[in-house]
C-alpha cells in the first residue's frame, strides 16, 4: 500500500484541509484494494462455513456468519484507511471533511 501511495505523489488538498475529489477517488481506491487483500482470506473461510450453514438449513447460523463477516470487512477497511492516512500524513478530521 505505501508503494502505491509513494508512487501516486503528493496528495493534494482544498484550502480547508479536505483531499482533491481526483487525489480522495485514487486514495480511496487504493484502500479499498489492500482492503480486499486483507480481508480474503477470512471471506474464504466464512464462505465455506456460511455454506455449510446454508445446507444444514440453519438460517441463525447463516446470518451469524453473515454479519461476523460484514463486522470483519468494514474493521479491514477502518484499519487500512487509518494506516495509509497516517502514511500520507492527512488528518482524521481532514479525511472526514473531504468524505
Amino acid at each position: 500500500m505505501r508503494d502505491q501511495l509513494d508512487e501516486y505523489g503528493d496528495f493534494k488538498t482544498e484550502s480547508d484541509g479536505s483531499m482533491v475529489l481526483d487525489d480522495f477517488l485514487v486514495f480511496r481506491a487504493i484502500i479499498l484494494r489492500q482492503a480486499c487483500r486483507m480481508f480474503k482470506p477470512l471471506k474464504n473461510k466464512l464462505q465455506e462455513a456460511k455454506f455449510e450453514a446454508f445446507k444444514a438449513k440453519d438460517q441463525q447460523n447463516y446470518v451469524r456468519i453473515f454479519r461476523e463477516g460484514q463486522e470483519v470487512y468494514t474493521k479491514c477497511i477502518t484499519h487500512m484507511t487509518i494506516k495509509a492516512a497516517e502514511w500520507i500524513e492527512l488528518t482524521p478530521e481532514n479525511y472526514q471533511l473531504t468524505c
